[in-house]
């Protein structure tokens, strides 16, 4: 696993948890809503089941689920946070945490980062690699670089 494959994995069960609170509530207003009924009429139509027991089940499930998913991320964003404030012991390093912890706990983007630094975003992009080699190397982690091919000027 990479070191950007492992910070990641904080937003990724985040937007899980967004998911399913979001799926909750679609749950929630199904159960809830609420239907008319025309008492002007004679004839009388009955529904063979009724959806609301099936629903609150459901929601009790996701809600379960969701808790569990907390508990879950709970753990890990501490675990990923003491990593990354360990991996600062100097400045530059404590450049490098400052950037993955925007980047991967407060889902900042990297011209987001750039900004509140006052960096240009090609500087964080370099800056936001090289945090990433020293986070691996620190969490004996795969290292992935990916390289920019080269522009042949010589045609």
């Amino acid at each position: 696993m990479t070191a950007k494959e492992y910070l990641s994995s904080v937003q990724i069960l985040r937007d899980k948890i967004q998911r399913k609170s979001q799926r909750i509530m679609e749950l929630y207003n199904q159960a809830s809503g609420l239907k008319a009924i025309s008492y002007d009429k004679i004839s009388v139509q009955v529904s063979a089941s009724d959806p609301l027991p099936d629903n609150v089940a459901k929601i009790l499930d996701a809600a379960h689920s969701l808790e569990n998913d907390i508990t879950l991320y709970i753990k890990e964003i501490n675990e990923v946070t003491e990593q990354i404030e360990d991996l600062a012991v100097d400045e530059k390093t404590r450049k490098y945490a400052n950037i993955l912890y925007d980047r991967y706990i407060n889902s900042l983007g990297l011209a987001e980062i750039a900004y509140k630094y006052g960096y240009h975003p090609d500087n964080i992009r370099h800056e936001h690699g090289r945090a990433l080699i020293a986070f691996a190397v620190k969490y004996n982690l795969d290292i992935k670089i990916q390289h920019k091919k080269a522009h042949n000027s010589t045609k």
